[in-house]
């Protein structure tokens, strides 16, 4: 029997480490700290297996930079946390973030960015040595991830359609009419695709 794959992925979603990396920041920012103290700002009492796990996700996303007693928030991380949700900063950080993790990037090779059954994809993993409770961490991680992506870039089409609103509303035609029953439709058409892809 083959041996078990090594434990090398993100043991929670994207959205739960920029949660914890926040938290980091919002006590110490950028400074350059001990490991334990991490932990504690992420709301542990102390370094164990589910702190450990949090920060090893957290490193893996590369929203946490640096080793044992010289651990820092990354600039990624910070481009998140200082760009408000819909923001194309924001957007691009979180896209990065998602597919910083080997694992992940390997299983958007296979299945086409996610585009499979939540089944083919956890038979995938198991046949690559993940044991079964590994492979269901995986893929509650990766799905949770796709989520937060998702939604970001939701978000971002959202605050578009706000500021194209914004921008046609000042406008006049020649008639003094501020723009065109057409081009209100076509901006409303966009919007509404945006929301209901959102769902």
């Amino acid at each position: 029997m083959g041996k078990a794959r090594s434990p090398r992925y993100p043991a929670i979603g994207l959205e739960e480490a920029i949660q914890r990396i926040e938290a980091v920041y919002k006590k110490d920012y950028q400074n350059k700290i001990p490991k334990r103290v991490v932990a504690e700002h992420m709301g542990y009492a102390s370094l164990n297996g589910k702190s450990l796990g949090v920060i090893s996700a957290a490193a893996k996303y590369g929203l946490l930079e640096g080793r044992a007693d010289e651990m820092r928030v990354s600039d990624e991380a910070l481009e998140m946390i200082a760009h408000a949700p819909g923001s194309p900063e924001r957007v691009a950080a979180i896209k990065a973030a998602a597919s910083k993790p080997e694992l992940f990037a390997e299983l958007d090779q296979k299945f086409l960015g996610g585009k499979a059954s939540d089944s083919a994809i956890r038979s995938y993993l198991i046949t690559q040595k993940f044991l079964p409770r590994a492979a269901d961490i995986i893929l509650r991680s990766y799905r949770g991830t796709k989520e937060v992506v998702a939604a970001e870039a939701a978000e971002n089409r959202e605050l578009a359609c706000v500021e194209d609103g914004l921008n046609q509303g000042g406008e006049t035609d020649s008639s003094g009419e501020f723009g065109s029953r057409g081009e209100h439709l076509k901006m409303e058409g966009s919007c509404a695709l945006s929301s209901g892809e959102r769902v």
